[in-house]
């Protein structure tokens, strides 16, 4: 299943895209970063997560492994959160997401009732 056909029930729009991500503007209130992925390894790179942390609007993550068909997805708080720690400590371009992501589990059903909250 695409996502805009997951989220066809909520108020979204794309703000920006390419081959392995797309930003959606959710109720014109909250960015949310999709990835996918073939497994369950996701990464993030150092411009694109400031791009979500530098604008006004707060932001989340959701991340689909098709392998499993499976979704994970996280809220983060503006300016302090563990991604933009993990950034300031290192000179890297891109990290991992790793046990953070894998702990937030979600189906499709409890997505769609917490992204129409917003």
């Amino acid at each position: 299943m695409k996502i805009e056909e997951l989220l066809k029930s909520i108020d979204y729009k794309v703000i920006d895209e390419d081959d392995d991500f797309k930003i959606f503007k959710i109720a014109a209130k909250r960015h949310m970063l999709y990835l996918e992925r073939k497994d369950n390894v996701f990464s993030l790179e150092r411009d694109l997560f400031d791009y979500l942390d530098n604008n006004k609007l707060p932001y989340s993550l959701l991340l689909h492994d098709k392998s499993k068909n499976k979704y994970y997805y996280l809220d983060l708080s503006k300016g302090i959160n563990w991604i933009r720690s993990c950034f300031n400590t290192c000179a890297k371009d891109q990290i991992y997401l790793g046990k953070q992501v894998l702990n937030n589990l979600i189906d499709e059903k409890a997505l769609i009732e917490k992204l129409k909250k917003i």
